[in-house]
Protein backbone atom coordinates (compact mmCIF):
# COMPACT_ATOMS: atom_id res chain seq x y z
CA UNK A 1 0.00 0.00 0.00
CA UNK A 2 1.54 3.27 -1.09
CA UNK A 3 0.89 6.03 1.41
CA UNK A 4 1.17 9.75 0.96
CA UNK A 5 2.66 12.08 3.56
CA UNK A 6 -0.74 12.77 5.10
CA UNK A 7 -1.46 9.06 5.64
CA UNK A 8 1.99 8.48 7.12
CA UNK A 9 1.46 11.39 9.51
CA UNK A 10 -2.00 10.05 10.54
CA UNK A 11 -0.57 6.59 11.25
CA UNK A 12 2.32 8.09 13.24
CA UNK A 13 -0.19 10.02 15.35
CA UNK A 14 -2.26 6.88 15.93
CA UNK A 15 0.86 4.89 16.87
CA UNK A 16 1.84 7.61 19.35
CA UNK A 17 -1.61 7.39 20.96
CA UNK A 18 -1.28 3.61 21.17
CA UNK A 19 2.13 3.99 22.84
CA UNK A 20 0.57 6.34 25.43
CA UNK A 21 -2.21 3.83 26.11
CA UNK A 22 0.30 0.98 26.47
CA UNK A 23 2.43 3.06 28.85
CA UNK A 24 -0.49 3.94 31.13
CA UNK A 25 -0.23 2.51 34.66
CA UNK A 26 -2.29 -0.60 35.33
CA UNK A 27 -4.43 1.32 37.84
CA UNK A 28 -5.20 4.11 35.32
CA UNK A 29 -6.21 2.36 32.08
CA UNK A 30 -6.97 4.41 28.98
CA UNK A 31 -9.20 3.62 26.03
CA UNK A 32 -8.41 4.52 22.44
CA UNK A 33 -10.14 7.60 21.04
CA UNK A 34 -13.03 7.30 18.60
CA UNK A 35 -10.79 7.81 15.58
CA UNK A 36 -9.51 4.25 16.03
CA UNK A 37 -12.97 3.12 14.90
CA UNK A 38 -13.62 5.72 12.19
CA UNK A 39 -10.29 6.75 10.64
CA UNK A 40 -10.20 5.72 6.96
CA UNK A 41 -6.39 5.78 6.83
CA UNK A 42 -6.15 3.38 9.76
CA UNK A 43 -8.79 1.10 8.25
CA UNK A 44 -6.94 0.91 4.90
CA UNK A 45 -3.69 0.20 6.76
CA UNK A 46 -5.34 -2.56 8.83
CA UNK A 47 -6.86 -4.08 5.69
CA UNK A 48 -3.48 -4.26 3.97
CA UNK A 49 -1.39 -5.39 6.95
CA UNK A 50 -3.80 -7.56 8.96
CA UNK A 51 -7.30 -8.18 7.65
CA UNK A 52 -6.45 -9.36 4.12
CA UNK A 53 -4.11 -11.98 5.61
CA UNK A 54 -6.59 -13.60 7.99
CA UNK A 55 -9.67 -15.81 7.91
CA UNK A 56 -13.05 -14.16 8.45
CA UNK A 57 -16.21 -15.95 9.58
CA UNK A 58 -18.98 -15.02 7.16
CA UNK A 59 -21.78 -17.49 7.94
CA UNK A 60 -22.66 -20.55 10.00
CA UNK A 61 -22.21 -24.07 8.64
CA UNK A 62 -25.98 -24.69 8.78
CA UNK A 63 -26.47 -21.79 6.35
CA UNK A 64 -24.39 -23.71 3.80
CA UNK A 65 -25.69 -27.23 4.44
CA UNK A 66 -26.79 -28.26 0.92
CA UNK A 67 -24.94 -28.39 -2.39
CA UNK A 68 -25.78 -25.20 -4.26
CA UNK A 69 -26.28 -23.04 -1.16
CA UNK A 70 -24.68 -19.63 -1.54
CA UNK A 71 -24.36 -16.29 0.20
CA UNK A 72 -23.24 -13.15 -1.64
CA UNK A 73 -21.40 -10.53 0.39
CA UNK A 74 -18.86 -7.76 0.20
CA UNK A 75 -15.77 -8.32 2.36
CA UNK A 76 -13.10 -5.61 2.56
CA UNK A 77 -14.32 -4.17 -0.72
CA UNK A 78 -14.31 -7.52 -2.54
CA UNK A 79 -17.62 -8.88 -3.90
CA UNK A 80 -17.71 -12.58 -3.00
CA UNK A 81 -19.92 -15.63 -3.29
CA UNK A 82 -19.55 -18.22 -0.54
CA UNK A 83 -20.92 -21.46 -1.98
CA UNK A 84 -21.12 -25.17 -1.23
CA UNK A 85 -20.50 -27.57 -4.07
CA UNK A 86 -19.74 -31.29 -4.23
CA UNK A 87 -16.11 -30.52 -3.37
CA UNK A 88 -16.92 -28.39 -0.28
CA UNK A 89 -17.31 -24.74 0.65
CA UNK A 90 -15.35 -22.10 -1.22
CA UNK A 91 -15.24 -18.36 -1.77
CA UNK A 92 -15.49 -17.12 -5.36
CA UNK A 93 -15.41 -13.70 -6.95
CA UNK A 94 -18.94 -12.40 -7.50
CA UNK A 95 -17.94 -10.69 -10.75
CA UNK A 96 -18.54 -12.13 -14.23
CA UNK A 97 -15.25 -12.40 -16.10
CA UNK A 98 -16.83 -11.10 -19.29
CA UNK A 99 -18.25 -7.68 -18.42
CA UNK A 100 -17.75 -7.36 -14.66
CA UNK A 101 -21.40 -7.74 -13.68
CA UNK A 102 -22.32 -9.17 -10.26
CA UNK A 103 -23.60 -12.72 -10.60
CA UNK A 104 -25.86 -13.04 -7.55
CA UNK A 105 -27.09 -11.12 -4.52
CA UNK A 106 -28.45 -12.23 -1.17
CA UNK A 107 -28.56 -15.92 -0.38
CA UNK A 108 -30.14 -18.97 -1.96
CA UNK A 109 -29.57 -22.27 -3.66
CA UNK A 110 -28.60 -22.80 -7.30
CA UNK A 111 -27.00 -25.32 -9.63
CA UNK A 112 -24.96 -22.64 -11.42
CA UNK A 113 -24.35 -18.90 -11.51
CA UNK A 114 -25.59 -17.11 -14.64
CA UNK A 115 -24.65 -13.54 -15.51
CA UNK A 116 -27.72 -11.47 -16.38
CA UNK A 117 -25.81 -9.46 -18.97
CA UNK A 118 -24.65 -12.04 -21.55
CA UNK A 119 -25.61 -15.32 -19.83
CA UNK A 120 -22.10 -16.52 -19.10
CA UNK A 121 -22.62 -19.52 -16.83
CA UNK A 122 -20.33 -20.70 -14.04
CA UNK A 123 -20.37 -23.89 -11.96
CA UNK A 124 -20.39 -24.02 -8.17
CA UNK A 125 -16.60 -24.42 -8.33
CA UNK A 126 -16.23 -21.23 -10.42
CA UNK A 127 -15.49 -22.99 -13.73
CA UNK A 128 -16.91 -21.30 -16.82
CA UNK A 129 -19.52 -23.72 -18.21
CA UNK A 130 -20.99 -21.66 -21.03
CA UNK A 131 -20.03 -18.47 -22.86
CA UNK A 132 -22.61 -17.70 -25.56
CA UNK A 133 -21.29 -16.34 -28.86
CA UNK A 134 -17.69 -17.10 -27.95
CA UNK A 135 -17.43 -20.44 -29.82
CA UNK A 136 -15.65 -19.09 -32.91
CA UNK A 137 -13.41 -16.52 -31.26
CA UNK A 138 -10.51 -18.85 -30.42
CA UNK A 139 -11.71 -18.62 -26.84
CA UNK A 140 -10.77 -21.24 -24.23
CA UNK A 141 -13.31 -21.28 -21.37
CA UNK A 142 -10.84 -23.13 -19.13
CA UNK A 143 -8.83 -19.93 -18.85
CA UNK A 144 -11.78 -17.89 -17.61
CA UNK A 145 -12.99 -19.28 -14.28
CA UNK A 146 -14.09 -17.11 -11.35
CA UNK A 147 -11.32 -16.02 -9.02
CA UNK A 148 -10.98 -17.81 -5.68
Amino acid sequence: MAMDGYAISRLASIRAELADIAAAPADAPMAPSGRFYTDETLFRHECETILRHAWHPVCRADEMAENGDYIALNLLGEPLIITRGPDGVRALSNVCRHRGMPLVSGAGNTKRFVCRYHAWTYGLNGALLRAPRMENAGFDPKTCKLGE
